[in-house]
Formats: structure tokens, sequence, C-alpha cells
């Protein structure tokens, strides 16, 4: 049996005729006639998937594009770059954005002055010390050129980070990379939850992985 799945988020066009995606098989069968351009886009992405022995509801997801929204915040070349460092990861592009906006306002001389962590996505001193760098040479380094930095940081995790909750968790707590959205990061007394409490929504002295992804899915 066919697995249908509905394209709930996608405005209808004036005949009213959103896009259904049947499975069926491996086959697929595409009501692409009246559906707006996005759909039709995602549908192709999904056609071309199968035809090359992948998963088309990963390729949708991941399909290498950013939203429009960004090129007005960073450069061609930064943006470019982006989507690489994203399609070699097996990611959303999207996903890498919204995060890096979420950390450091998309600055790359962003410093937390309590923690030290620095740039894009605030390499703690340690961290960048593993990466052959340092966090004083990251805060004067050209955006463009910090992104390889991002991205050798991010390799160890290919293939994983599937939703904005795994991508964020590699960054904030990789332990969480592949656990549920139940998952605990963070309890109360930690110095952990100190530096992390304003992701406790709830104020029950726990932080979620859920409640870490609600924050930093708001940017996308």
């Amino acid at each position: 049996m066919g697995k249908i799945l509905d394209w709930a988020n996608t405005e209808p066009d004036s005949n009213n005729a959103p896009l259904s995606l049947i499975l069926c098989g491996g086959a697929f069968i595409l009501g692409l006639s009246f559906a707006p351009s996005p759909v039709r886009e995602a549908a192709t992405t999904a056609f071309e998937a199968v035809a090359n022995g992948q998963n088309p509801i990963s390729a949708i997801a991941n399909s290498g594009k950013l939203e429009p929204k960004w090129s007005s915040k960073k450069s061609p070349e930064f943006l470019q770059k982006v989507v690489s460092i994203a399609n070699e990861l097996g990611a959303n592009p999207n996903y890498l954005m919204a995060i890096m906006q979420f950390e450091s306002g998309l600055k790359a001389s962003e410093v937390n002055r309590f923690s030290g962590a620095t740039g894009l996505i605030q390499f703690m001193p340690s961290t960048a010390r593993n990466l052959g760098t340092s966090t004083s040479a990251l805060q004067v380094m050209g955006e463009v050129q910090q992104l390889d930095y991002v991205r050798k940081y991010l390799m160890p995790y290919k293939g994983r980070l599937n939703t904005i909750g795994d991508f964020y968790a590699s960054v904030l707590w990789p332990a969480a990379v592949g656990k549920p959205d139940s998952y605990v990061l963070f309890r109360i007394g930690s110095i952990e939850y100190k530096q992390n409490n304003g992701f406790d929504r709830n104020k029950d002295g726990i932080i979620t992985k859920n409640e870490m992804t609600q924050l930093v899915a708001g940017r996308l």
C-alpha cells in the first residue's frame, strides 16, 4: 500500500489543488497539474532522489537551497559556502544559517564574555584548540574563512544532522545528536544548566532537547 504525504504547509493555488505524493513500491504518482511552484520543486526533488536510489523525504528536507531571506544578511560568497558545507554534510543549509544567527547573530567576531566562546557557532577555547586554532585567531578571522572551521567542526556528524534539533545539538551538546526530543541535556545545579537556563521554558529544572530545539527553530 502506498503512503500518502500531504503537503499541509503549502498554500493551494486558485484551483485549490495541493499536491499529494504517493509512494507505491518505489514508484511515484505526482499530482502536479495545479500545484504551486514550491510544491512542484519539492516533488521534482523527490522524484530525482528515487531515480538515484536515495530517500525522497530526506532529499526534500535537505535540498541544498537557502531561503531568500538570508540573501539580505550575508554576502553571496558566504552563502554559497554555507550551502556547500551543508550539502557535504547532507544537511539543510537553512539549519546552519539559523544556528549561526542564534549563536552569534551571524557575527564571526562575536565573543561570549562569560565563557569566552567565539565566532559564528561560538567555538569554546578548547574546541578551537582541537581544531588547530584559537579563539583569538577566530575573532579576527574573516567570516568566509571562519566557515572552514565550522565545516571542520561539523564533519564528524556528516549524515546525522537531519533535523534542526540534531544539527543544533552537534553545536551545543553533541551527546544529544540522534536522541529523542525528551532527552535531558542539563539539570539544575550543573554549570551547563546555569549557562543555558534560558532554554528551560517551563522552569522545571531540566532542559530537554525539545526545549533547546524550539528556540533555535524560531530563527528559521
